[in-house]
């Protein structure tokens, strides 16, 4: 996990991102506490060269109108180019389906821009971004403009605050960013990072206006002459910013989630980790955000959390196939090309050493083309592939043989027990298997049913 966490929760998961700087990812769970277990998936790729090819900042994912939107800052080498872009997907899970490069965010000014977020207020959407009055990095403001859809500006752009106060001007050069919007009751708050983010100071401030206000006018907005959310060295949290907000799973709670240094100077790289706590309101309706929690202060979860369920991963360099990647829900099919040797199958069971477990079964159904003799392997070292930022690389491996298809056509709901060995359990609770057509197979293709069930993993417990 890295810098500028976001995260929003939809029917059930949390959907997460940060930024990774070449690339977008995205992680599906349902413990926002157990991101380390969650799925996650690479969802876009920038090309390699161009002017959203590099420097990728501050991604956010949003649901307007029954589709997912990914927002994020580019630029193609230099900073002074960086924009605002996004990415639209129609699937009802984000993980699926294909997103599709929509352009560029940008008002008649088209200056420099980054950190932006899209909310609705009265049945309008609006779109917040931090950038500079001119082409020159003197100063950053943030800005707001109206939008006509999930990825159109269709207004000039307005500025809501610029670093004024000192504590908003740690750091050269000034610096007010990564604005977030927060509703309760007759109330918005603006929440903001100000400070240099290379700064121990960079720290949360807040603007406050009226539901009822012009929010595109900034008399409507005030300024806090004081910081909401700062460093606490006594708890070693340094550098506190770049925050979002999100509602526990009984939408009884609102948590902020924001990045932070451990030490003292470690700056705007890759020491900040994401760290969340519970927030409260004030009797007059306003956040209360309290002091950064240690790291050490073990916290009760956020109210209505599950544990993740068991995850199941495929790994695709050497295959092709549709579906999901979720345990217990169908995949379609699967699908070995005539020049491809195995289909990857990566799954975890997570908290395994609190749990006694009976078997793992992988069920297979015959399709609409014949299947093929198939042999499971499972791994025992490594992960067979394990996926680099500029692509795969293969590892050595010890594998061992635990099971085999009958010589034959595959039997509609065949199962194949595969009883866990704690010779094979990994530390970090995953299980490899290759599916390998045996040598007398008469096709290279095998398949799930259309629409019956698909290849699931099935986990006995004592």
């Amino acid at each position: 996990m890295g810098a500028d966490p976001w995260s929003i929760y939809h029917e059930g998961y949390y959907y997460y991102t940060n930024t990774m700087g070449n690339r977008l990812t995205l992680w599906k769970t349902k413990a926002i506490t157990d991101l380390r277990h969650a799925e996650s998936k690479v969802i876009w790729r920038p090309p390699a060269t161009g002017p959203y090819s590099r420097e990728i900042w501050a991604p956010e994912i949003h649901r307007i109108n029954g589709k997912w939107y990914f927002y994020f800052a580019a630029d193609d080498g230099k900073n002074e180019n960086h924009r605002m872009y996004v990415l639209e997907n129609a699937s009802a899970d984000p993980m699926q389906g294909t997103w599709e490069f929509k352009g560029q965010l940008k008002d008649l000014h088209n200056k420099w821009a980054i950190d932006g977020t899209v909310f609705q207020h009265k049945d309008k959407l609006y779109f917040l971004w931090s950038g500079w009055d001119g082409d020159i990095n003197g100063r950053q403001d943030i800005y707001i403009s109206p939008m006509s859809n999930a990825w159109t500006i269709s207004g000039p752009r307005v500025l809501l605050s610029k670093p004024t106060l000192d504590w908003e001007m740690n750091g050269d050069p000034d610096v007010n960013e990564g604005p977030q919007i927060l509703t309760n009751q007759d109330k918005l708050f603006l929440v903001y990072s100000a400070s240099g983010c290379w700064t121990d100071f960079y720290t949360l401030g807040m603007l406050t206006a009226s539901a009822n206000s012009d929010i595109l006018d900034p008399a409507s907005w005030q300024k806090l002459p004081q910081p909401v959310f700062s460093q606490s060295p006594p708890d070693s949290v340094f550098g506190t910013g770049h925050n979002s907000f999100f509602q526990s799973p009984d939408g009884t709670e609102t948590w902020i989630l924001y990045h932070a240094n451990a030490k003292p100077g470690q700056g705007c790289g890759g020491f900040r980790t994401p760290r969340a706590q519970k927030m409260t309101w004030n009797a007059d309706g306003t956040p209360n955000f309290g002091k950064p929690i240690a790291t050490k202060v073990p916290l009760t979860r956020p109210a209505g959390e599950q544990d993740n369920p068991i995850a199941f991963y495929y790994a695709t360099q050497d295959a092709a196939f549709g579906g999901t990647g979720q345990s217990g829900v169908n995949t379609r099919q699967l699908r070995l090309a005539p020049d491809q040797e195995y289909i990857m199958l990566q799954f975890k069971i997570d908290n395994a050493k609190n749990k006694k477990i009976k078997s793992v079964k992988l069920k297979l159904t015959e399709g609409a083309a014949p299947a093929g003799d198939i042999a499971f392997k499972v791994i025992t070292g490594n992960p067979l592939w394990q996926e680099q930022n500029l692509g795969w690389t293969k590892k050595p491996y010890r594998v061992k043989k635990l099971g085999e298809v009958p010589a034959g056509q595959l039997t509609e709901g065949q199962r194949l027990e595969i009883p866990l060995k704690k010779s094979v359990i990994r530390k970090n609770g995953f299980y490899n298997l290759a599916l390998i057509p045996s040598s007398g197979s008469t096709t290279s293709e095998f398949y799930s049913t259309e629409t019956g069930d698909g290849p699931q993993l099935i986990i006995e417990y004592r």
